[in-house]
């Protein structure tokens, strides 16, 4: 967009530009999620949310700083400047690892042992570590279809439920008034609560959205899912742009209370919805919605289901004998 001269090219630009953060926001959180322990999980992948804020931040400053500039550098140097991230991440993206859960899913099972040991940092023959495979294994075993159509279907994993979960929490972050633009000058403690409350949305609740759904999510589909979350949130956040201009013509400083209205209806929402997953491995959290039959029973199954691995879960329901059949059935066939 930087080098732009006509209208049209800038605009060509700007969508290439917006499919490829879609894509980098949609698998960043699962590849985090996936190469994380479950105990640490949480704040890698919301380091991303910090990252993210603190990256519009800068972004935001050195807009601020060249709109002083008269020519056209003003707007082409804020571009410009972006090429420095995408450039090192590309120089570093082949020495990063793949998913362990990627890994087993295409049969590359040894390179799953290799990525599984470096995260618990043991070494490959570790007894955790071949927990984490055998439980990848049989989650994979036990999954639903791999096509797409399957995230609108309920099924046994109640699939449609997690992406409406995924989708209902993103909606909830882009609606919480943060991303409203007031053009009207305001007083220095206005501003001093506006910069406060935008430091606590950052630290606090910007980066949970991508976590929960690439933890919630079933494991054939976690990218599908978190991509369709990320699109509702960029809808919404569509949605707030375009409304807030004309909201505050209309109604002036009551827009607020809207926001105040929807933040109030996000706690008993997730109170009552979304079932808790810090500490849970993956396949424990697929567990949980496995085991439920309404949208009411996550909560309460997290709170009874106790930590463990899911081929203790398996044994305890009698299916991992069943499991076992079947694998070695499918081995004589």
């Amino acid at each position: 967009m930087g080098t732009s001269f006509q209208f049209a090219q800038f605009i060509v630009s700007r969508i290439v530009l917006g499919v490829g953060v879609g894509g980098i926001i949609a698998t960043t959180s699962v590849w985090q999620a996936e190469l994380s322990r479950a105990e640490t999980r949480g704040s890698h992948v919301s380091g991303f949310g910090i990252f993210c804020g603190l990256g519009l931040a800068v972004a935001l400053w050195i807009a601020f700083g060249c709109s002083y500039v008269s020519n056209s550098f003003a707007w082409r140097f804020p571009f410009l400047i972006q090429i420095i991230f995408p450039v090192l991440v590309m120089s570093l993206i082949f020495t990063m690892p793949e998913s362990p859960r990627w890994l087993i899913k295409v049969n590359r099972i040894e390179e799953a042992r290799e990525i599984f040991s470096r995260i618990h940092d043991t070494s490959i023959d570790a007894e955790i570590v071949q927990r984490e495979v055998r439980d990848v294994q049989l989650s994979l075993e036990l999954a639903e279809s791999v096509h797409l159509s399957a995230m609108f279907k309920m099924g046994p994993q109640r699939t449609f439920h997690r992406v409406c979960l995924a989708a209902i929490i993103q909606m909830f972050l882009q609606m919480t008034g943060v991303n409203s633009r007031i053009t009207r000058l305001l007083s220095r403690l206005q501003s001093f609560f506006m910069f406060l409350y935008y430091l606590v949305y950052v630290l606090g609740f910007l980066g949970v959205p991508f976590l929960y759904a690439s933890e919630i999510a079933p494991v054939h589909l976690r990218a599908a899912v978190c991509g369709v979350s990320t699109a509702v949130s960029w809808a919404f956040n569509f949605l707030v742009a375009e409304i807030t201009p004309v909201a505050f013509t209309d109604i002036g400083y009551r827009y607020f209370i809207v926001y105040c209205i929807i933040n109030a209806c996000c706690v008993p929402v997730v109170y009552f919805f979304y079932p808790e997953t810090a500490g849970r491995s993956l396949e424990e959290i697929d567990e949980i919605f496995k085991r439920s039959n309404t949208i009411w029973d996550p909560v309460k199954v997290a709170q009874t289901l106790p930590k463990g691995t899911l081929s203790q879960f398996l044994a305890e329901d009698g299916k991992l004998e069943q499991s076992e059949h079947m694998e070695k059935a499918g081995k004589l066939v």
